[in-house]
């Protein structure tokens, strides 16, 4: 059952020494040209905190797990550090991440969904141990998204709502030209292979 969780919440003390940065997009005002898979990693609810805010818009999130919607549960007029539980989603789920925004327009980590084909987000692996909110993040295993909430694209720093996930993996998926590069790179590998197997039987 989906509840929101505005209490404080605390994950666990960190030591100074654990600080890792919650993750900024370095290239502001440049398209990120990444495009991005989810995963669940391990069977369990699926939580979301809200981590940033730098957009004037109301912005809901919402989820798509295999293709099922679980609709929308945090907005940037919640607490920051505020965090939502989605529900139960099994291990090994495709994730699809959106955000609904005033102004009537949504936005998807699957760019293939959104006006345009236009990436909206940018991903990062997180190792915690910061605070934002009513949140501390103990070190561990986090992917950190952030969106762009503007048709277009926006100002492309990807930082007008921001979000962290537990126990979920984001991947980068390679764009077209580098799955014909590595599909060639084995092609070649293969033809070498064979060419000194010929050789050798005819030694």
């Amino acid at each position: 059952m989906r509840k929101k969780m505005a209490t404080a919440l605390t994950l666990a003390l960190m030591a100074p020494a654990a600080h890792a940065a919650i993750p900024i997009y370095t290239n502001p005002g440049v398209q990120n040209p990444a495009s991005y898979s989810f995963t669940k990693l391990v069977d369990g609810n699926l939580i979301a905190f809200f981590v940033g805010d730098g957009g004037g818009l109301e912005r809901r999130l919402g989820v798509i797990a295999g293709g099922v919607d679980l609709g929308v549960g945090l907005s940037d007029q919640d607490p920051l550090g505020s965090s939502f539980d989605y529900g139960f989603v099994a291990a090994g789920t495709e994730l699809v991440f959106y955000i609904e925004v005033s102004d009537g327009n949504s936005y998807f980590s699957d760019p293939s969904l959104n006006p345009g084909g236009l990436n909206h987000v940018f991903s990062a692996s997180y190792g915690g141990g910061d605070t934002s909110g009513l949140v501390t993040f103990a070190p561990g295993n986090y992917t950190y998204v952030g969106f762009e909430d503007l048709p277009g694209g926006g100002d492309l720093d990807y930082e007008d709502i921001e979000f962290v996930f537990e126990n979920i993996r984001g991947g980068v998926i390679p764009e077209p030209a580098s799955w014909a590069l590595l599909t060639a790179g084995f092609g070649l590998v293969g033809s070498s292979a064979r060419r000194r197997r010929m050789a050798a039987h005819t030694s």
